[in-house]
């Protein structure tokens, strides 16, 4: 069942979780905390200006009336920083173009929005690739069900504050993530239905595509929602069991064939 955020901190009326990152600690790093919001306002702050806790919470940025936090990605300062916007926009610029701010501050413009019902769905970094580590793509998924995933070269570095270039044929992009070929994601419909996936079953594709069928949708229903997957103590605990009895099996065929 867990526990309620209200027990952990205290949250105003009307107050919501936007986001959530684990962290080791918050000494003095190189770290830093990149948030965005749905008017496309994007602000970087250093990690170790959060090592204070208080239940009531720290204020991380100002915001405009009308306006809401959508999601807060944690870089190394030389990471590269892709919003998308439900309109099918993104815009890909270095996170060097942001300047450390302190917590109380607004931000500046991170994506130029060109029509006033479009919005800021999705805030994903894009980090250095790191040798022996799986290669990260991008996975956008539309309203309608379909989805793709890209290789992050094909959404070009450009300046920060632009109208950026279009990341998806879709009429409405609901969520966007930074994954690899090992991850699983779980997708959330307007009707209630709840679908988990293996990533690997995405196709790749180039970034203008529309994609291909994430989740069979009934009639007025729409995809809302997509998140990764990471998996439990419990299934971690299973997959290590379940690897092992393969093992055994394997190795008592092996021992048999041998005998006979």
């Amino acid at each position: 069942k867990g526990r309620a955020i209200a027990n952990i901190i205290e949250l105003q009326d009307g107050e919501k979780i936007a986001a959530m990152i684990c962290v080791k600690d918050f000494a003095e790093s190189e770290q830093r905390i990149v948030l965005a919001t749905e008017k496309g306002v994007t602000k970087k702050t250093l990690l170790s200006d959060y090592r204070n806790y208080r239940k009531g919470g720290l204020i991380g940025i100002n915001i405009d009336e009308g306006d809401k936090l959508i999601g807060a990605r944690l870089t190394t300062g030389n990471d590269d920083v892709l919003l998308v916007t439900s309109n099918a926009q993104s815009i890909r610029f270095p996170e060097t173009d942001l300047r450390d701010q302190g917590r109380a501050t607004r931000g500046v413009r991170g994506i130029k929005l060109k029509t006033e019902s479009d919005r800021v769905v999705a805030n994903e970094i894009v980090s250095v690739p790191v040798e022996g580590e799986p290669i990260k793509k991008l996975l956008i998924a539309g309203a309608n069900g379909l989805g793709k995933r890209t290789d992050f070269f094909f959404y070009r570095i450009q300046s920060r504050g632009g109208s950026g270039i279009i990341a998806m044929k879709s009429d409405k992009v609901v969520g966007a993530l930074s994954v690899n070929d090992e991850d699983e994601i779980m997708m959330f419909t307007l009707k209630g239905q709840a679908v988990r996936s293996p990533i690997n079953t995405v196709r790749v594709t180039g970034r203008a595509a529309s994609g291909v069928k994430l989740v069979n949708l009934s009639e007025k229903d729409a995809l809302i929602g997509v998140s990764k997957v990471i998996a439990s103590e419990e299934e971690a605990a299973e997959a290590l069991i379940e690897d092992a009895e393969t093992v055994e099996g394997t190795d008592a065929e092996t021992s048999e064939d041998s005998s006979s």
